[in-house]
């Protein structure tokens, strides 16, 4: 059997999945998820996403905070419509509001504002934009449709991450991140408290879900639920697909294996020190 794409079940409750999406189109993606995960979100009756910006109320909200903190890296560009360039975190919200499924965030505005303060709000990214690489776009793609994406994969996008906005930002970030896997765990936790037996389908990055730290390991360490990863056979979607059956990343940002092992070493250490303090 192959791992499902990036889907998790909760199994101490009737019916909750943890589902690791990623901020590209969804005719990119889902298409290419297992039918499993498509049972899964058509049959849940509560949909979360980390926040619903289909909605102008909460919309407006965000970019009142953006604007004033002067964060110009961003656009005001609102739309409760389905095209093709949605992504797919907002497609799915948007495909459980057709459903008349509930559907509820998993964070708050000023959370998400406090974020985007922390990327957008940078003198080094207002005079340096990182810019889009379509073939590291494409590589993503292909690992997450393909099941690969893992531990090393997403050691490698943090590297990344610290190469372009610097090591005082990325601490900062995660920093943030940890809070927010405590924010999302509390309140899947609430929603499962009120309705133990309805189904549910939580949507969140899946940058969330990988690693140490995450929401999974929040859920497990403070409120003892057992979660595992889906197994599911999708060796036809695996062919259509073109996947390889090695697990070596496509976008690793380090430049040898050497590099790649000293840093993971030092970024468990630093993220340790750093868990003590928040």
């Amino acid at each position: 059997a192959y791992l499902s794409t990036m889907l998790w079940q909760i199994e101490n409750v009737s019916s909750a999945f943890l589902f690791g999406s990623i901020h590209y189109s969804y005719l990119k993606i889902w298409p290419s998820v297992s039918d499993y995960t498509v049972e899964v979100f058509e049959n849940s009756k509560h949909v979360y996403g980390e926040v619903d910006y289909s909605n102008s109320v909460t919309y407006n909200q965000f970019m009142h905070c953006i604007e004033q903190n002067n964060i110009s890296f961003l656009t005001n560009k609102f739309s409760d419509k389905i095209d093709d360039n949605t992504f797919l975190d907002k497609y799915l919200i948007l495909r459980a509001k057709q459903q008349n499924k509930t559907t509820n965030p998993l964070e708050s505005i000023e959370t998400h504002c406090q974020t985007a303060k922390i990327l957008y709000g940078t003198d080094y990214l207002s005079e340096n934009q990182p810019e889009s690489d379509s073939n590291d776009e494409n590589n993503f793609i292909y690992e997450y449709n393909c099941g690969k994406f893992d531990y090393a994969t997403a050691m490698g996008m943090w590297h990344g991450f610290q190469k372009v906005y610097g090591t005082e930002v990325w601490m900062e970030n995660y920093a943030m991140d940890m809070k927010r896997h405590r924010e999302m765990a509390k309140r899947i936790h609430q929603a499962l408290i009120e309705n133990p037996n309805d189904k549910f389908f939580f949507i969140m990055g899946v940058l969330h879900l990988i690693g140490s730290d995450t929401v999974i390991s929040v859920l497990e360490n403070d409120y003892y639920y057992t979660i595992n990863r889906i197994l599911t056979d999708r060796k036809k979607q695996k062919t259509i697909l073109n996947c390889k059956e090695d697990y070596g990343s496509g976008i690793s940002h380090f430049d040898d294996p050497d590099q790649q092992a000293f840093w993971i070493v030092s970024f468990s250490s630093k993220i340790q020190d750093f868990s003590k303090s928040v």
